[in-house]
């Protein structure tokens, strides 16, 4: 070992002198400027020079850069490791490939289940009373509220004791898989709210359904990767496995209300792509209660609007009126924007005039047949919706016309608001003669469940065809599952159908999850290399995975998801001429196309790199999905291929701690080549980390432990042969880890030998670390103040699933021979002791990057090497002298030294803004805008400091206060007269007792600008006059910007004034700032269509629905429904009951 060291030792002498002499002559071999130029510029450039020659040295020899870098350049020369081309088309279709196998399996998992359900359904005799006693969710384990979230609510605890004949015990265990708890042997069901648990056809569904579980268990056991399995009724219950304990209570004591028909992968599934046409009646007779449940009714239709149909929303009086002026009366793509947009609109009406039925219906079919005749929109099911209070008697001659005319079929869905019921029959007709469904939307609460029907009345054809589409969604978070198990997934579905006397009708949409993470795991990061990336779309352009696709938001205080999370296109990310082509290209056809100008943001779009590379993309076949990689001109199209040797296991080696320090020994002093032992032992013994956030490896079985292993643990089980019936891991990247792992572990002895005998304390280094292109770190801290620079630690090595750390991104982004100098903290608020800087630089061998190494050491000795550099007075290099103000910024025009410490971190024009502006208008610097298109913004509270608010706070108290002790009293009779079941609906809120003293901000969608600046090194040096107004100085100052060389500085000279100064401007660049548009702006933004793909396979027909026998309008038997679930024992109850619900709504009212 000792020999070793020295050896190493020796060598970096030998390059310290090499370097020395070279920094000589490179310093001797200047051309002597002449006499003529200015003072300001020659000394300053020297002193840039001889630093940056100074720093390199310095940081060469106690990061161990030059010995690392031989021990590679030998493994190169011994061709144990060898650089090698990499085709991107060819890494695209590996990846392809592999998602095309996973989403296969998935398909067929729930194709298995459509069959099983099809089939079984058949076999159930449906006039049966199944027993109520079923796996729901409601009643398994008593108190089915996640511990420390959410507190106990007094309904539930009633409901127990009252229900306690249907009360379950079921066993959990904890799945790592699953990330929560979940029982494999059965699955649970789960009963929305509005739905009566205990309904006939509730419990015949769970009764039949339940032979589900024995296909859902072979399909796991087919497939160990599979995730959630579900089967979702008409009926609204749902059926999910494994079972798991549901949140009955969300953290604000109201009830869980997921519905499963409400969602995009049921809806999908059980429906074709629509267009949608909504006619909302504006006449005088609808204001009040009328026009507010049909604005009500107008958001819970848009539910049921996917990412592949049209809309659009029209008025009508006298006549047809397009609510949106940016489309008129165009259909609209059913997002998020668009929906949001026109919901504005409809706040903003205003009832007035007469409704003119025959004007507006030809307008309104005319329309129609336009949509039909351009092909716009889904082109398939073609929908009017009409909310309205009343109608003609007759209306089939407007129909009948067009009909005669026209050889498809439009779907009339008329929705009757109010109690008046004078137009019922007509609107009952309607339906029936256009393959519709009539609604009776009396009040606000009928919205929620009416609205559901439209979903299976446009399931019909797929019915009747026996069509089992499969759905594909986009990225949405299961909002349905515990907080710790809510992640990013795409849902497949697909409908199943029972047959009834010849007909057929929706029995069920049946389907499974796949995790986002399970499709980053099938994309190693290290087959992409650093700065490449892989995005993912669907057919409309919606993001599903990429690197700056961040769904959450933490800012203002303030976290939650992003209001349109489900729907970023991805134009918003890829916002060059070049992404946008590629956008329109990867839906049709597999290729590539190079780009000159590659855009990325970093550090939370406070800095940018500008590359140039290849996108390459692929259609993923049998999906609406589609995939793409980016990979950087140069390093980024290379590879790197590791000795065969690290992959052949030795069964009967040896890695106790003794047995590996005698082989690390012998390989060490007689310096052979690489062996697979010696590299396990290496990674065992040597304090080698791992990227975590990369999946090298992964479980097996699910059952190991509440506690998930390390991936640095399953990578030493792995190569040690332990656990491996329990362990995968990629063996390419395992390669790898072990190659770099071996090269690493002679670097830590030097490291502590320069501690020891050169004492780089002295020097201010606080750590020296490496950073392999595998995701293996070391590091080694001098000073033992690891808590103290905790922060700048972690940003060094911060790994995310998708891309390498910000610091090691900008390294290899930086010349070869340069070292990158960065602040870790990035701020400029730093104290001074904890102000320090970082120097990185790749390791390169034939254009590849193999790593990068590193130090991290105080900022208050890096001033003083710069200050006592060269003790000249006609330069920077003395502190306080009487010429110049100096500083040295990076790249991005951020201060890493001046005069004044407080200065440090800060964008030069925060400090100078005449020279910073000087820079620009010269191009020295040119600014980068970046655009954050789905940005949150807070909005603005209300005013609270007038006098008519603070009375209006205080007759809110009092009001609160009287409301709340009227509503215990409500719900304490309801429980006694109706059963606690009804009381779910109305739970106890205490009343309060104060006004909230904190001001609750609320956030909302909006567009923000940053701005970063990029330096132009083709223009350094540079010397100029600063500019600067009249007011500013009585003389303009000289300065003169220059590249310290090896790095990626600049030194700023300005030259003092011998007048004080009047004031200083400053300037700065926009952080965060919201970006408004115009009316037209925003509408010429919404209306540029953007390339997406359709859907195929639609099959509809002129199918008379009516004679099948289909219902075309809901029955209006509340009073029966409702005695029947309230299951009352005397008419005396069921009287009372329904006094205090009308009280208690009048209240409301």
């Amino acid at each position: 070992m000792l020999l070793c060291i020295v050896e190493w030792r020796a060598q970096e002498c030998l390059y310290g002198h090499l370097f020395l002499l070279t920094a000589m002559c490179v310093v001797n071999a200047q051309t002597i400027e002449s006499e003529s130029e200015p003072l300001i510029s020659k000394a300053n450039k020297d002193l840039a020079e001889d630093f940056g020659l100074h720093l390199d040295a310095k940081c060469s020899v106690f990061t161990g850069y030059y010995a690392m870098h031989e021990k590679y350049m030998q493994s190169h020369a011994v061709k144990e490791l060898s650089v090698q081309t990499l085709n991107g088309t060819r890494i695209v279709e590996h990846f392809v490939g592999k998602l095309e196998k996973m989403f296969k399996k998935r398909k067929n998992a729930v194709q298995k289940l459509v069959e099983v359900a099809e089939v079984e359904s058949e076999k159930f005799n449906w006039s049966s009373t199944p027993d109520a006693n079923y796996n729901n969710v409601m009643y398994i384990n008593k108190n089915n509220i996640s511990e420390g979230i959410c507190e106990s609510d007094d309904f539930f605890e009633n409901q127990y004791k009252e229900d306690s004949a249907f009360y379950r015990r079921m066993d959990f265990e904890h799945s790592l898989k699953f990330r929560t708890k979940v029982n494999r042997a059965e699955s649970v069901v789960q009963v929305p709210f509005e739905v009566y648990n205990r309904g006939t056809t509730v419990t015949r569904t769970a009764a039949w359904s339940k032979v589900l579980d024995d296909q859902f268990k072979t399909n796991m056991a087919n497939d160990p990767s599979l995730k959630w399995q579900y089967f979702a009724s008409p009926t609204g219950i749902l059926r999910i496995y494994p079972g798991l304990q549901w949140d009955m209570l969300h953290c604000n004591n109201r009830p869980n209300m997921y519905d499963c028909r409400k969602k995009q992968w049921y809806i999908q599934a059980a429906t074709y792509p629509k267009n949608v046409l909504i006619l909302l009646d504006t006449s005088g007779s609808m204001i009040g209660t009328n026009l507010f449940v049909a604005e009500y009714a107008v958001p819970e239709i848009f539910k049921f609007l996917g990412d592949n149909d049209f809309f659009n929303v029209l008025t009508f009086g006298k006549d047809a009126k397009p609510i949106n002026k940016c489309y008129g009366f165009e259909l609209m793509p059913a997002n998020w924007k668009n929906k949001r947009t026109v919901l504005e609109d409809i706040s903003k009406i205003k009832p007035y005039g007469y409704a003119d039925y025959n004007v507006t219906l030809h307008t309104v079919l005319d329309l129609l047949k336009k949509f039909r005749s351009q092909q716009g929109g889904s082109y398939c099911d073609f929908m009017l919706l009409i909310i309205t209070d009343g109608a003609p008697e007759n209306l089939d001659h407007i129909f009948e016309k067009y009909y005669k005319d026209n050889d498809f079929q439009i779907r009339i869905f008329p929705y009757l608001v109010g109690y008046d019921k004078s137009s019922l029959s007509s609107l009952r007709q309607m339906a029936c003669h256009n393959n519709g469904y009539f609604t009776h939307l009396m009040n606000r609460a009928s919205v929620r469940y009416r609205v559901l029907e439209q979903v299976h009345i446009l399931n019909r054809p797929l019915a009747f065809h026996q069509d089992h589409h499969v759905a594909w969604t986009k990225a949405y978070y299961t909002g349905k599952l515990e907080k710790e198990s809510s992640h990013l997934v795409c849902t497949i579905s697909m409908a199943a159908h029972r047959k009834i006397n010849g007909t057929a009708t929706l029995l069920g949409v049946l389907a499974t999850d796949i995790p986002l993470d399970d499709i980053l795991e099938s994309i190693p990061i290290n087959n992409i290399g650093v700065n490449g990336y892989i995005y993912m779309i669907t057919n409309n352009g919606h993001t599903l995975i990429h690197p700056r696709f961040n769904p959450r938001y933490n800012e203002f205080g303030l976290e939650g998801l992003r209001p349109n999370y489900e729907g970023i296109d991805i134009d918003d990310l890829e916002n060059s001429l070049a992404g946008r082509q590629v956008r329109a290209e990867m839906i049709n056809k597999t290729g590539s196309l190079a780009a000159d100008r590659i855009v990325t943001p970093l550090f939370g779009m406070n800095r940018v790199l500008i590359l140039s590379g290849t996108y390459y993309y692929a259609p993923i076949r049998e999906t609406p999905y589609y995939l793409a990689a980016v990979l950087p001109s140069g390093y980024g199209h290379t590879s790197l291929k590791y000795p065969e040797v690290l992959q052949r296991r030795s069964h009967d080696a040896k890695y106790d701690a003794k047995s590996c320090g005698e082989a690390l020994k012998r390989w060490m002093i007689s310096a052979t080549s690489i062996s697979r032992t010696g590299a396990i032992c290496s990674l065992l013994y040597s304090g080698i980390g791992v990227a975590e956030s990369w999946r090298y490896c992964q479980h097996i079985q699910d059952n190991v432990g509440p506690h998930e292993m390390s991936q640095l643990d399953m990578l030493k089980a792995f190569v040690t042969d332990k656990h491996n019936d329990t362990i995968s891991c990629d063996e390419e990247l395992v390669t790898g880890v072990l190659y770099d792992a071996y090269h690493m572990a002679v670097i830590q002895p030097f490291w502590s030998e320069f501690r020891q005998f050169r004492k780089t304390t002295r020097e201010g280094v606080i750590m020296t670390f490496v950073i392999s292109k595998n995701g293996v770190l070391m590091e080694y801290w001098h000073e033992e103040t690891q808590g103290f620079h905790s922060k700048a630690r972690n940003t060094i090595f911060k790994f995310s699933r998708v891309e390498f750390p910000d610091v090691y991104r900008r390294t290899v982004e930086q010349p070869p021979d340069d070292w990158l100098y960065s602040l870790p903290n990035n701020k400029s608020s730093m104290e001074r002791d904890s102000i320090v800087i970082a120097a990185t630089k790749a390791f390169r061998l034939n254009n590849a990057v193999l790593g990068v190494a590193g130090l991290l050491f105080k900022h208050s000795r890096f001033s003083e090497n710069f200050n006592n550099f060269e003790d000249m007075s006609e330069n920077c290099g003395k502190r306080y002298n009487r010429f110049f103000d100096c500083y040295l910024i990076d790249e991005n025009a951020i201060t890493l030294y001046a005069d004044d410490e407080s200065q440090v971190g800060q964008y030069l024009g925060l400090i100078n803004g005449p020279v910073m502006s000087s820079l620009l208008k010269e191009k020295i610097f040119n600014v980068v805008e970046l655009m954050d298109y789905n940005a949150v913004c807070k909005t603005h509270p209300p005013q609270t400091n007038s006098p008519a608010s603070y009375r209006q706070s205080q007759i809110y108290v009092i009001w609160k206060y009287v409301t709340g002790v009227i509503m215990h009293i409500l719900h304490s009779q309801v429980n006694l007269a109706a059963g606690s079941w009804l009381s779910r609906f109305f739970p106890s809120p205490p009343p309060p007792t104060r006004i909230p003293t904190t001001i609750k901000w609320k956030t909302r969608s909006c567009q923000r600008k940053f701005e970063v600046a990029l330096v132009n090194r083709s223009k350094v040096p540079y010397v100029g006059v600063e500019l600067c107004d009249d007011h500013c100085r009585p003389t303009p100052g000289e300065f003169g910007i220059y590249s310290v060389k090896k790095t990626n500085m600049f030194l700023v000279a300005l030259l003092k004034q011998p007048y004080p100064l009047i004031s200083l401007e400053t300037t700065n660049l926009a952080a965060g700032e919201e970006v408004t548009h115009s009316e037209k702006e925003s509408c010429e933004k919404l209306r540029t269509p953007k390339p997406r793909k359709s859907p195929t396979g639609c099959k509809i027909g002129n199918i008379q629905e009516t004679e099948k026998g289909f219902p075309c309008s809901s029955a209006s038997r509340i009073s029966l429904t409702f005695r029947k679930m309230m299951n009352f024992q005397d008419i005396g109850l069921y009287c009372c009951a329904w006094i205090l619900c009308l009280t208690f709504l009048m209240l409301m009212v």
